[in-house]
Formats: C-alpha cells, structure tokens, sequence
C-alpha cells in the first residue's frame, strides 16, 4: 500500500508544484512539500497531512541509520526495540 500512495502523492505533488523534482522525491519530502505550497484547497492540505503523519508512522530509524553503537553487535536491542516502537506507535497515532 505505501508504495502506491508514495505514487500517487508523486502525481498529487506534480499537479500543484509543477516540479519535476516531485515525481523523484521520497514520501515524507514529497508531503513536506505540499504542506509548504500556500494556494492549495482545504481537502488538499489535510491530505498532506494525513500523508505525513502516515510516513512518519512508518519511518524507522533503523532501515536510514547503519552505524552500530561501539561495543554492540545490532542496531537495536530488543529492549530497545520493544521500547521504541510501543511507545512511538502510541505517540504517532495519536498525534
């Protein structure tokens, strides 16, 4: 599903910026950019909030950041995880 709203949020992105950079962009720049456009409608801009609100969610650390912490062999611990993501997905959703 993510990446059939990262293409269509690339043709919504287009429609209004005219910017070719659009259609090449990730789903949270692409979103960040509409919320930045000024003449937009109302039904538009809570899409380009929904839209970021949805790649926040589904943003992990982890898949953009490679560097272990020295003296460990993983990323994260499994603490570390179970912490993150209970805490996050609540704080996400409900934002």
């Amino acid at each position: 599903m993510g990446g059939y709203l990262d293409l269509l949020t690339k043709e919504l992105i287009y429609e209004f910026t005219h910017e070719p950079k659009a259609r090449i962009s990730s789903l949270g720049a692409n979103a960040k950019r509409l919320l930045e456009c000024k003449n937009i409608p109302p039904e538009v801009q809570e899409i380009a909030q929904f839209l970021k609100k949805y790649d926040d969610f589904l943003y992990n650390l982890g898949k953009h950041d490679f560097n272990v912490p020295q003296g460990r062999r993983h990323r994260f611990t499994g603490l570390n995880v179970e912490k993150m993501h209970s805490r996050e997905i609540v704080e996400r959703v409900l934002m």
